[in-house]
């Protein structure tokens, strides 16, 4: 069955698609409105008749295409010369008339054969010809039910439509009895239009009741709120009588001087407290490790690891030279000495690498080196400490050379907070003497750090060449707070 039909620039039509509906699709509309050029559009895809007047005028193709219900796509277009796609498959160079073998058995509406050559199209009626076969000779009507294949199927058909008009009939008759039992009902509900005016009025009141009672409902929460802000005056009145009874705020002289002293005082002791806290973690590191054993191995394991890989190499060569076959006899001799003379050079490698390789057989196994980045993160610390420290200190001299506080009358307030500064220098003495240690350790640190990059050369991560100055660098950029690489 067709699903779908797509009229591409097509006589009439622009582009124009119809989905024929279960069983019986009528089309109708005025004259020349393109109906009959739907009828054309299928009998030329399904017989490749002529077709060279059916494209729009200044249109260069036209294209009629055909969706069945299972599935299957029929394309037909004309150019030059019509070409079919049967889902997706190309036909092309068809001739006059001609059509894909599995078109009519995707359709299946091709015209009937009868005996002479003669065909008849039972599937298109023209527009302007009589029922099939009224306009023919008899003749042509036995030949027809004589020879054709279909006129069962015919007979068949025409059954089917009687079968369909008897059911339309019951169909109606059901239809009728329904309709007369509705009006039924529907007279049995006449009397509600005389009680429409009645249920109007009350749904009208209902609306003016509810309305009421919203409003009601708005009203009481408004005087809530109204309690609650008369409360809330009534407590600001009682402040304002007890406030009236007060005695002005005496007048004070400038003490913004004192208000930053007292800043200060509380960020000197946050930040004290911060470097205390410091102090007391770098107290419980240990100390730094003696790297000198450590260098020592890993320079002879450098050397050991060159001298493995030279006898490995020298070793590669003697086996390869093994193999060879015997060397020809040759005029010149330059070149064997040459070859002598590596040969020799060979075996006094591997003489050296052997007496090596026996050395280190005998020292005991490399012991674990301990990771640096603890000391790194100590260094990194105490740099910290020791800039907070001259930060502290610069801000100390700008004290010592403040004026004399002007007189204030309470004094409470101020005796107190030089009470709290007093404490906080006896503080940051104790804390410049920890700095003092710290910058030692940071020195001592710093010369470990020298030492171990002068004695061991090679970066036990990398591989690199260690820089002594650049290692002490890197440290100082971490200390300041960098991303420096060792």
């Amino acid at each position: 069955m067709i699903r779908r039909i797509e009229l591409v620039n097509f006589m009439s039509h622009t582009h124009t698609v119809i989905e024929p509906a279960e069983g019986l699709t009528v089309l109708v509309g005025p004259n020349n409105c393109g109906k009959s050029a739907v009828v054309a559009a299928l009998q030329i895809l399904c017989h490749n008749e002529t077709s060279t007047y059916v494209t729009r005028h200044n249109e260069r193709e036209c294209s009629v295409t055909i969706e069945t219900d299972d599935g299957r796509v029929i394309d037909w277009r004309r150019r030059k010369s019509p070409v079919y796609s049967l889902d997706g498959k190309p036909f092309d160079r068809l001739g006059k008339g001609g059509v894909p073998e599995e078109l009519h058995d995707v359709l299946r509406l091709p015209k009937v054969s009868a005996e002479g050559g003669q065909e008849f199209d039972v599937h298109f009626g023209e527009q302007k010809s009589p029922v099939f076969l009224l306009d023919k000779p008899g003749s042509h009507a036995a030949q027809f039910f004589a020879s054709s294949s279909d006129a069962a199927s015919l007979v068949e058909m025409q059954r089917r439509h009687q079968q369909k008009t008897i059911d339309a009939r019951r169909e109606r008759a059901r239809l009728d009895v329904r309709t007369l039992q509705l009006s039924t009902d529907l007279a049995a509900f006449a009397a509600l239009d005389t009680i429409r005016p009645a249920m109007v009025d009350l749904e009208k009141q209902h609306a003016d009741l509810q309305e009421a009672a919203n409003f009601i409902a708005q009203m009481n929460r408004d005087l809530a709120v109204l309690q609650q802000v008369n409360g809330i005056l009534e407590h600001h009145d009682s402040q304002s009588a007890a406030l009236e009874l007060l005695e002005a705020p005496p007048e004070l002289t400038d003490v913004n001087l004192l208000v930053s002293l007292v800043q200060w005082i509380e960020t000197s002791q946050v930040e004290f407290d911060r470097q205390a806290n410091c102090a007391r973690s770098l107290q419980s590191l240990p100390a730094c490790p003696d790297v000198t054993l450590e260098r020592i191995l890993a320079a002879l394991l450098d050397q050991m690891t060159i001298e493995l890989f030279s006898l490995s190499r020298s070793v590669g060569d003697c086996e390869a030279l093994h193999g060879l076959p015997p060397l020809p006899h040759l005029a010149p001799t330059q070149d064997l000495g040459q070859i002598l003379g590596q040969l020799q050079s060979t075996e006094q490698n591997l003489t050296r690498v052997n007496v090596s390789r026996t050395v280190l057989a005998n020292l005991a196994a490399i012991p674990e080196i301990v990771a640096d980045k603890a000391l790194a993160e100590d260094v990194c610390k105490l740099a910290q400490s020791i800039s907070l420290l001259r930060s502290q200190t610069s801000a100390w001299a700008c004290l010592t050379e403040l004026k004399p506080a002007p007189p204030v009358d309470d004094v409470v307030p101020l005796t107190n907070a030089i009470r709290l500064l007093s404490d906080s220098v006896r503080e940051v003495q104790q804390l410049k003497r920890h700095s003092v240690d710290a910058q030692d350790q940071l020195d001592q640190a710093a010369a470990n750090l020298r030492a171990f990059a002068i004695e061991t050369k090679i970066c036990p991560t990398c591989g690199g060449v260690l820089d002594p100055d650049r290692l002490i660098g890197c440290a100082d950029s971490h200390h300041a707070g960098g991303d420096g690489d060792v």
